[in-house]
């Protein structure tokens, strides 16, 4: 599945970086989120990506036809 050839896509699959989202996420999470699949070159993507490693999430790239200048 990925997000640019839009195979096995459906509308709503994937989701843009807010960073309310995320907080919310985390804190439901109550401290046992460790790690999030992203697609780094989705809108925001760099953004999430920081926002996790400042909250201590380790972030992984998946469901992405990202190339190296997009995850570097």
């Amino acid at each position: 599945m990925t997000c640019r050839t839009g195979r096995i896509r459906r509308t709503g699959s994937f989701r843009t970086y807010r960073r309310r989202d995320v907080d919310a996420l985390l804190e439901a999470g109550e401290g046992t989120v460790r790690t999030m699949t992203v697609a780094p070159e989705l809108r925001g993507g760099h953004d999430l990506v920081r926002h996790l490693l400042r909250a201590g999430v380790v972030p992984a790239f998946g469901h992405s036809d990202s190339g190296y200048a997009e995850t570097r």
